[in-house]
Parts: structure tokens; C-alpha cells; sequence
């Protein structure tokens, strides 16, 4: 009774085997009856296109050959983790006899429906051999199949500038004969992903090819590429960057969605899912330009520079954590236009530079110079210079400059659009170009009598309306330092009204009124006594010496108690 049960459970095994390998059959492109044939050997198989091999072989059917008569096809099995994977084909090879066939392949695209005859490879036929491995599967080479594109915006764009024989699609050969991509993607606000970017072999520099393609979000950089300067800036949407493994220069490690420098350990071009490895010591030119995304950002421990422009409007970054190890942040740069950054701390062991007494800046130790700040910053007493963009587009609405600072370099206040209050002490010599450029809800300034420089577009901005210079004499300025003076009042130092109104640039404000607003008594300083005087001539008992257009604090054409208010405002400024 065992026995037949044992064969009735054979018999119902090998039918279904059979019916499921005839079934099978049925459903590629070739088919063959395994039953047909008495003798079998392994083969492990894969596919290259144009020289890549190809990690997912999904759309790839293999077949083996002897002469016209299909001897085998074979199963896709897929190797690795959820990090990298990579797919085989293993296919059993049959014949009528032990050895000496001839084995030849064919690879059918199933997307493409093309099919091709791999005449290069060949194996013998020998029973029970295993040709292959794995790890190391022998590879079909396809070159002439057509490509396939995820996207349909970057199939016009190539079939349209790189199909060469205009069948209207484009081919691996093609795509593998493009050498430079030139425009042809350039500003392309409609292209989403370019994976097939793989297969352009043919490419070996890239400079801005993708250059504000805000609507992309992945791309697969191929073997022979190099990249010479980030070709991904602005580009916003972006979350997935992959370099090819058989890429000798660059790599994206651990799967971290950025372009890397492998023997320098340099970031050159990442997106807003980047994380960045262990090891990296460098993030170089804009490579980060423009990733609005990225609201998070650890630096690691090994990291040591950070080049011009790195993180340029990245304005999704709220908090910074500088480690100790980083010795050079180029020129400011670094972090230029910000906006959203709230909190900077600098490791309390990083040696070249520091956010003493918690104020929300970079700060270089030895020379008190401001690198960078924030919203938040509150500028110490003893910083000397703020360098260029340091605070470019911060939410700041007011700052107060210590009287230490000689220079406010260029565009360091550029972009600030809700700053409405700035107080620039004594002791501030040097206000570069486009310093305070599009602050645009500044209304008003002070410019203390120690400046001797003020640069172009220092002040260019339509809501300046009142400028008032402690400088007895002019400074030179061009003409777009102020650039909204035709409407604004210029406020000069007793006696020096008749120097402005001959000073080139300086002539052309709407009106020059000698004395400083508040300075009701005409004294040249704002205090108490200004006050009294506004009130006295409120009561119809005006003082010897009384300047109604300074005492007019709101310029608004009448001396009232809203100018006392203003002048004590003065005062506590």
C-alpha cells in the first residue's frame, strides 16, 4: 500500500513539473521540451548593452541554441541586498549527447521585441559542465537593441538631436556614438528621470548638461563619465543619484545619492536625500546648489573643507552642527543664501573656528572674522569683518553691528527681504558691493561718519527713503549704490549740505536736509533734550536753533507727539 502511494505521488510530481515547464514555454518567446533531450550541462548568464551589464534582466529573455533548434531558456534569479542586487540568467542546456554540440545564444528584448543573435559567444556541449558562475556569469554582449525610456520628454530630446539613421527611436549603438550632451537638457523643467543615461558610454565629461531640471528626480551617471563641475545644480526635485560600479573615477557609495571623488573623498554633486559617508573630507563647488529639499544635513567627522557655494540656496536647511575637523569653509560662501538656517554650533574642539558665547555664527578663531550666520545671529562684540554672504537671505528682521566691525564684505546682507531695522555703530569703515542689496522692507539707514567706502549696489533697493550719513565729507559711490535715491531724502551732517549737493551721485537725492532725524535742537546729537524741544514747540514755545525737518522724526509733515514717540524710539536704538 506504501509503494503505491509512493509512485501515485511521483506520477502527480512529474505531471505537474511538465505541465508547468510546457506552460512556461508557452509564454516566452521560444519554447523547447526539456524531455525531448537525454543530457544537460548549467550555464550562468548575463547581458551587457554597449559594454554595461545589466543589473535587472527583467526585460531580457535568453535563450541556448544548437544550430536553429532552441536547447534551453533561462530562469532570472536575483543576488544581493536591499542595498545592491544584481540578476542571472540560469539556464540548463540539454542535448542528444554527451558532448561536442556547438552552443549558441539569443537575447530577445521584451519591451522592444527585438531580437539578436549573440555570435561572438559560443560554449561545446559537454554533460554535467557548469559554465559560469553566479558571481561571475558569462555575458552576452547586445549592441544594436533598441532603448527603452521611462520617460517620454527625454526620448523626444535624444531621438531628436542622436537618432542618426531617423527611425524615430534610438538605439544602444546610438546612444553609445553621443559624446556630449551639450543644451540639449539644459533648464528642462519637464523631464522627471534619465536612468538610460547609462547607456551614453560615449560621454566622458559632464560640466551643467541638467542645469535647473527642477522637475527631475532620478538619474544613473554611465562608466566613462566624469564630472568636472556639478551638472546637477538646481536641480530640486532630485533624490536619486547613482554612478555606474565600473566607473573608474567617481562612485556613489553605499547607495548615498551623490557623485563622488573615489580617490578624493569628494562630494561634487548631491540632491536632497543625500547622505553623506564616513570618510568624506571634501564637498566641493555647488554641490549642493540649489537643493531646496534638504532639511537635514550631518556633517561627518572626517570631513575638512566645504568649497564656494556647497549648500548655495539651500533653503530647506534649518540647523548646521559644524565638526571639529573642518579647517577651511571657502570665503562664506559656503552657505550663501540660506534662508532658512536658525541654529549654528560649531564643535567646541574644532580648533579654526568657533560660535563663542552661543551666537548662532561661524566665527574664524584667529582672526574674528563672521563666516556665516543666521536668522538668529547675534553678531559678537569682538568680530572685526563679516564676510561675503554671510547672512545672504536670512529671515532676520533687525541687526545691530558692533562698532569692531570694519568691513561688511560683499553681499553680506544681500537678499535680506524682512530685515526692517539695521544699526551700524561707530567703527564700521568699509560697506561692500551689494552689501545690503534687495533688503527690501529696509526703509531706512544710518551710515555712521567712520565709513570711507561704500560700494555698488550697496543699498539697491526701492524702499529706501531716508539715508543719513555722519560722514562729513562725500564718500565716492556709483549710481546704483543707492539706487532708489531720486525718491528718498539724504540726512548730512550740519554744514556739510552744500559738499552733498555739488557730490557727484550724491546730488541726485530728492531732497538733502542738513541734520540728523530727531535732532529737533539742531545740537547734531539725538537724546533728551530733543524731546523736550518737540514738546515745547508742541505747547507753541519753539527753541533757539529748532530744525523742523529734523524734529519731524515719522516724516509724515507734522510736529506731534508721534515724533516724540519716534525720537525716543532714536534714542533707544
Amino acid at each position: 500500500m506504501m509503494k503505491q502511494r509512493i509512485r501515485v505521488y511521483a506520477a502527480i510530481v512529474l505531471l505537474c513539473i511538465v505541465t508547468s515547464g510546457r506552460l512556461q514555454a508557452d509564454n516566452q518567446h521560444w519554447s523547447f521540451n526539456s524531455y525531448d533531450f537525454q543530457y544537460y550541462m548549467t550555464a550562468y548568464i548575463t547581458v551587457s548593452v554597449n559594454g554595461v551589464v545589466q543589473n535587472d534582466l527583467s526585460d531580457f529573455e535568453i535563450a541556448a541554441f544548437c544550430n536553429d533548434e532552441c536547447r534551453g531558456i533561462a530562469k532570472v534569479l536575483t543576488a544581493g541586498n536591499d542595498v545592491q542586487s544584481t540578476s542571472y540568467g540560469y539556464l540548463r542546456i540539454w542535448s542528444h549527447q554527451a558532448q561536442g554540440e556547438t552552443i549558441t545564444f539569443k537575447v530577445f528584448q521584451k519591451s522592444t521585441e527585438y531580437e539578436e543573435d549573440i555570435s561572438e559567444t559560443t560554449l561545446t556541449f559537454i554533460a554535467r559542465h557548469v559554465a559560469g558562475l553566479p558571481s561571475a556569469p558569462i555575458v552576452l554582449g547586445l549592441s544594436h537593441a533598441i532603448m527603452t525610456f521611462a520617460d517620454a520628454e527625454v526620448k523626444r530630446i535624444c531621438v531628436e538631436n542622436w537618432d542618426t539613421d531617423e527611425d524615430g527611436e534610438l538605439s544602444y549603438e546610438e546612444a553609445a556614438a553621443v559624446t556630449d550632451l551639450g543644451t540639449a537638457f539644459n533648464e528642462n523643467k519637464l523631464i522627471t528621470s534619465f536612468d538610460e543615461f547609462r547607456y551614453f558610454t560615449g560621454v566622458t565629461y559632464l560640466t551643467d548638461e541638467f542645469y535647473r531640471c527642477s522637475s527631475l528626480k532620478s538619474i544613473y551617471i554611465p562608466k566613462n563619465a566624469f564630472v568636472g563641475y556639478n551638472p546637477l545644480k538646481f536641480c530640486t526635485s532630485l533624490e536619486s543619484i547613482i554612478v555606474d560600479p565600473d566607473n573608474q573615477k567617481m562612485d556613489s557609495r553605499d547607495g548615498c545619492n551623490a557623485i563622488i571623488y573615489s580617490k578624493e573623498n569628494r562630494i561634487v554633486a548631491g540632491c536632497k536625500t543625500t547622505v553623506i559617508p564616513d570618510g568624506i573630507v571634501d564637498i566641493g563647488g555647488d554641490a549642493f546648489a540649489g537643493c531646496t529639499g534638504l532639511t537635514e544635513l550631518t556633517l561627518p567627522e572626517s570631513l575638512k573643507s566645504m568649497n564656494y557655494w556647497a549648500f548655495n540656496h539651500c533653503s530647506g536647511l534649518t540647523s548646521l552642527y559644524i565638526p571639529k575637523g573642518v579647517n577651511s569653509i571657502y570665503n562664506g560662501t559656503s552657505f550663501a543664501n540660506c534662508s532658512g538656517l536658525t541654529s549654528i554650533v560649531v564643535d567646541a574642539e574644532n580648533t579654526v573656528y568657533d560660535s563663542r558665547n552661543n551666537c548662532n555664527a561661524i566665527i574664524e578663531t584667529a582672526t574674528n572674522k563672521l563666516i556665516t550666520g543666521c536668522e538668529n545671529t547675534v553678531i559678537p562684540d569682538d568680530v572685526v569683518e563679516i564676510n561675503n554672504f554671510a547672512f545672504s537671505a536670512r529671515k532676520m528682521t533687525s541687526v545691530v553691528i558692533p562698532g569692531n566691525v570694519k568691513i561688511i564684505n560683499r553681499a553680506a546682507f544681500n537678499e535680506c527681504k524682512e530685515l526692517t531695522t539695521l544699526v551700524m555703530k561707530e567703527g564700521v569703515e568699509t560697506i561692500g558691493q551689494f552689501a545690503f542689496s534687495e533688503c527690501t522692507s529696509l526703509t531706512s539707514v544710518v551710515i555712521p561718519s567712520s565709513v570711507e567706502a561704500i560700494g555698488d549696489n550697496a543699498f539697491q533697493t526701492r524702499s529706501l527713503t531716508s539715508v543719513i550719513v555722519g560722514m562729513r565729507e562725500p564718500v565716492v559711490i556709483t549710481a546704483n549704490t543707492f539706487s532708489n535715491r531720486a525718491n528718498a531724502t539724504l540726512y548730512v551732517p550740519y554744514g556739510c549740505k552744500a559738499a552733498y549737493e555739488t557730490a557727484n551721485i550724491w546730488k541726485n537725492f530728492n531732497k538733502i536736509i542738513e541734520g540728523m532725524p530727531g535732532d529737533a535742537n539742531g545740537d547734531g546729537v539725538v537724546n533728551i533734550a530733543d524731546v523736550t524741544a518737540i514738546i515745547n514747540t508742541i505747547n507753541g514755545i519753539p527753541p533757539a536753533g529748532f530744525v523742523p525737518e529734523a524734529a519731524d522724526a515719522n516724516r509724515d509733515g507734522i510736529i506731534n507727539i508721534a515724533d516724540v514717540t519716534g525720537i525716543i524710539n532714536i534714542i533707544n536704538r
